[in-house]
């Protein structure tokens, strides 16, 4: 019976998945130290890509680090529960 999804659809979401989890997987590498005691400094590339996360997910990207990437890992976590 079709289900209607063909096989490369069904495919191609199931390698969506997957870059999505691999690209929060290197966020987490990237800025779980912040969460840390003590934290970790971020170079400028990162904070760069910190804060564009940030305002593209509605944030205020003047909110410290730590404080940034908490609620976004929330946010990118959640959105791969969906999923």
């Amino acid at each position: 019976m079709f289900d209607g999804a063909f096989a490369g659809e069904r495919h191609r979401e199931s390698w969506a998945d997957e870059a999505v989890a691999r690209d929060f997987a290197r966020l987490c590498v990237r800025f779980d130290g912040l969460l840390g005691e003590g934290g970790i400094r971020l170079d400028r590339e990162a904070t760069s890509e910190l804060k564009t996360l940030a305002r593209i997910h509605d944030l205020n990207d003047a909110l410290p680090p730590p404080t940034l990437w908490r609620a976004l890992r929330a946010i990118l976590g959640g959105e791969l529960t969906k999923a």
